[in-house]
């Protein structure tokens, strides 16, 4: 889950740091990864930048998107997710099928490196 505040996603975006981020995301080999933005959307100086972002990550990059009023949303939320999470894995056991492998630390830096050369443009 890529967490960001209101103002930190519009900052991001801004700064075109934000399609350098989605890029890494999607090339980092997890699957179904989460934008959560926390924060009034709504009531932001640039709500409609924020939520056109909201509408973009999901409908045109496929990410999934929980938007919380808060920290304390947040944190039911991230709360929520680890008890799912738990649920599901906690008897997992055996070989992990081909495809489904996590990404090591040293494979995501690899990607990283590789990659701050790009120059990506939203």
């Amino acid at each position: 889950a890529e967490r960001k505040s209101v103002d930190d996603l519009i900052d991001s975006i801004k700064s075109n740091r934000y399609g350098m981020q989605k890029h890494l995301l999607k090339k980092s080999g997890v699957p179904n990864v989460m934008y959560l933005i926390e924060g009034d959307v709504d009531a932001h100086n640039n709500a409609q930048t924020a939520k056109t972002a909201c509408v973009r990550l999901k409908a045109v990059d496929g990410f999934t998107v929980l938007r919380t009023s808060g920290i304390s949303g947040t944190l039911s939320t991230y709360k929520s997710l680890t008890v799912v999470l738990d649920r599901l894995y906690s008897g997992a056991r055996g070989p992990v099928p081909p495809g489904r492998e996590c990404m090591t630390l040293r494979d995501l830096e690899g990607v990283v490196s590789s990659e701050r050369t790009l120059a990506v443009r939203d």
